[in-house]
């Protein structure tokens, strides 16, 4: 996540849509041994997530409207749409998953209720701040999700989800630093530490829910923690280097400076 910005909403767009063209269907025919034990360590977080990764995305997509009128970027509402659909297939792939072991649905589970409510307490910028600290914990969870169990399957969509994840990480990033490149140096500064007091005691709650899976993947706390702090390191990172850049496209930065 160091290269310059490249894409504009519309190319978000292309991209997100061309992704969700792809055909995984073959995935399907890989082997797919999964033991008790494996299943038993697996199934409590794979229920949580699978619930976390499905949203209608309401209040996300309201505040995607009323940015995208203010500023005459239409294809930044399709291009969260192709998002929240990329996000749901995440879910419908993973509940087929479960399906196929026996694993029940569950309820909304605690954690995902929390980060549903906080999207809904500000706008468009803390909306998108609470989404990336899911899409950085996704990184450790499915990387440990794909080492925990045999199953060649299982090890195939979580290595699909993960690289869908880090593009999610780069769109957000680049859509906070357009939100955030006119603010004055020091309030960028302070939208940064705002994002890791929000990062890290979510990481704290995501471990103590979810410890089991992720040591059954090779996983200890501190090995969690150091890989969430790099993720985070990298997108704040990447965040400001594209709020001080000169390489954003001319016609995206006078939507915004011209709104």
């Amino acid at each position: 996540m160091n290269k310059p910005l490249q894409k504009n909403s519309l190319q978000w767009k292309q991209y997100f849509a061309k992704n969700a063209s792809t055909d995984n269907t073959t995935l399907w025919s890989l082997s797919d041994v999964l033991t008790a034990d494996e299943k038993q360590r697996i199934q409590a977080s794979l229920q949580d997530f699978q619930q976390g990764e499905y949203s209608e995305g309401k209040y996300l997509m309201r505040y995607a409207q009323d940015f995208a009128a203010a500023h005459q970027d239409p294809e930044y509402v399709e291009s969260i749409t192709y998002f929240i659909r990329e996000e749901q297939h995440h879910a419908a792939v993973l509940a087929r998953y479960m399906v196929r072991h026996d694993i029940p649905k569950k309820s909304q589970p605690f954690l995902d209720s929390v980060f549903r409510r906080l999207r809904r307490l500000a706008g468009l910028e803390f909306s998108i701040m609470v989404l990336q600290v899911a899409e950085i914990v996704s990184e450790a969870y499915y990387s440990a999700l794909r080492e925990a169990t045999g199953s060649r399957l299982l090890k195939a969509l979580c290595k699909r989800i993960l690289q869908d994840e880090a593009a999610h990480l780069r769109f957000h990033a680049e859509r906070l630093a357009l939100l955030r490149r006119q603010r004055p140096a020091v309030f960028r500064s302070v939208g940064h530490l705002a994002q890791r007091a929000l990062v890290y005691p979510s990481l704290l709650m995501v471990w103590w829910f979810h410890a089991r899976c992720f040591k059954a993947g090779g996983y200890d706390f501190w090995r969690y923690m150091l890989q969430c702090h790099q993720v985070l390191n990298r997108a704040i990172e990447y965040t400001r280097q594209l709020e001080q850049s000169e390489s954003l496209s001319n016609k995206v930065l006078k939507l915004y400076e011209d709104g």
